[in-house]
Order: C-alpha cells, then sequence, then structure tokens
C-alpha cells in the first residue's frame, strides 16, 4: 500500500536515508563524486530536524507498505528571481519507487500546499543533466532560467522550472 502524507519529526531519520541514497543514485556524473560522497545519513538526518521543527517549511513523505521511499519539501521562495512566491526545495524518490504514480503523488501535495498558502506561481531549481526534468515538464512546468550556482563548494549549472498560468518564455 502507498500513500503520501505530511512529514512529521520523527521522519527524520528516514527521510535522510532516502535523501542520502537519492542522491547517490542521482548524481554520479552529473555532480562531483566528491560531493555525492560528503552526504551522510547523520548530517541529513541533523539537517531534517531541523527544517520538520520549521513553521513555514512543508514536508511529504511518501510511504511503500509504510517504509519512506520518497520526500518533497517546499515553501516560501528563497531567493530571485521575483517571478516566484513558492519553491518546492526538494523532491526525491528512490529509483525502485520512480513510475508508480508516488513521484505526482507527492509533486500534487507540494502544489495544493503551495496554492493553498498563496506562494504561487512557484518555481524548482533543477541540477543540469538530472534526468528529473522530463519529470517536471509532464507536471506542468516551464523552464524559464538558466544559472550557475554553488551546491557544496561545487559550480554546477541548474535550470528554474516555473509553475504559473503566465510563465515566462
Amino acid at each position: 500500500m502507498t500513500a503520501v502524507r505530511s512529514g512529521t519529526p520523527g521522519d527524520a531519520t528516514a527521510i535522510a536515508r532516502v535523501h542520502v541514497a537519492a542522491w547517490r543514485e542521482t548524481y554520479p556524473g552529473i555532480m562531483p563524486e566528491s560531493v555525492i560522497a560528503t552526504k551522510t545519513v547523520g548530517d541529513r538526518e541533523t539537517q531534517w530536524r531541523q527544517w520538520l521543527a520549521t513553521p513555514h517549511l512543508s514536508v511529504f513523505v511518501a510511504e511503500r507498505d509504510a517504509d519512506i521511499v520518497g520526500f518533497a519539501a517546499c515553501g516560501a521562495r528563497r531567493d530571485p528571481p521575483d517571478v516566484a512566491l513558492g519553491e518546492v526545495f526538494a523532491i526525491y524518490l528512490l529509483r525502485s519507487h520512480q513510475g508508480r504514480g508516488l513521484g505526482r503523488a507527492l509533486f500534487a501535495a507540494v502544489d495544493r500546499d503551495l496554492k493553498r498558502r498563496g506562494l504561487h506561481p512557484y518555481l524548482c531549481w533543477v541540477v543540469d543533466g538530472n534526468p528529473a526534468t522530463a519529470f517536471y515538464e509532464r507536471v506542468g512546468g516551464r523552464r524559464f532560467l538558466t544559472q550557475r550556482a554553488d551546491i557544496f563548494g561545487s559550480s554546477i549549472v541548474e535550470h528554474g522550472y516555473i509553475w504559473s498560468d503566465e510563465a515566462p518564455g
């Protein structure tokens, strides 16, 4: 049985495990191996404990047979561009659970939450080469911006996807 629900502080360890595993599945050849290798469940667990206690951040988890296999986080936009009020900070699903509708269910939860809070239009930054770009386009995102960013000390290219009735470009 599968379900998507709001994340709780008790989910921090399971979310951290998925986060690290998803990075290791997704980013080889896209991000430097040194960056991928430095991500540990312990570090991510600390981070997720803090995030799950942050009132303005919404976190959703995807469960399969009571195991967390994916997650998404969203809230108010962190940085410019000013074309968006909200942001999808992360959405990850273990590869073994992709293609079953869980990613769409996680995205639907984020979409509902951001719209309910008046944080629409919203955006998501996606690392260049990430195979999930097709997913973002299937759920209505439009690529509108490309920029260089520093991710954990590594300069990478990322693309901004936007969800808006009046998306630029």
